[in-house]
């Protein structure tokens, strides 16, 4: 299950499917807003997920657009460290970030799963050539 912040992505429907579900039998990847001009948001943000889906944790969060936050890479992830250890987050993961900033959250963070910066936009680009 893949969820976004806007009310499309968790909308009434959802809240019902979570209330009608085993929370052991889904696995729920959320990422960050892309927007983080403080650490605050970070805290804030999964707060409001939590909330708007009923559940007590996400199985996995992500940082999807890293270039258009206001901190650092790696203040970002101390800050969603700690919802690790608050109990809020079970998972972190990456996207859209060089392998050489990889390697660089790699030293302070276990990252469980990473996107690529490859999609099929540069597919379709690659195509035309």
């Amino acid at each position: 299950m893949i969820n976004e912040l806007n009310p499309i992505g968790i909308g009434t429907y959802n809240c019902r499917f979570f209330a009608n579900i085993n929370r052991d039998d889904i696995f729920v990847i959320s990422h960050i807003e892309k927007y983080i001009e403080n650490k605050n948001d970070v805290e804030n943000q999964v707060n409001e997920y939590l909330k708007r889906m009923n559940i007590d944790y996400i199985d996995e969060l992500q940082l999807h657009t890293p270039e258009v936050c206001k901190i650092s890479l790696l203040d970002v992830y101390y800050e969603m460290q700690k919802m690790c250890e608050k109990g809020k987050i079970r998972y972190l993961s990456t996207s859209n970030i060089t392998l050489e900033k990889l390697e660089e959250l790699n030293k302070s963070f276990e990252i469980y799963s990473f996107e690529g910066v490859y999609n099929l936009d540069c597919k379709y680009m690659r195509i035309l050539g």
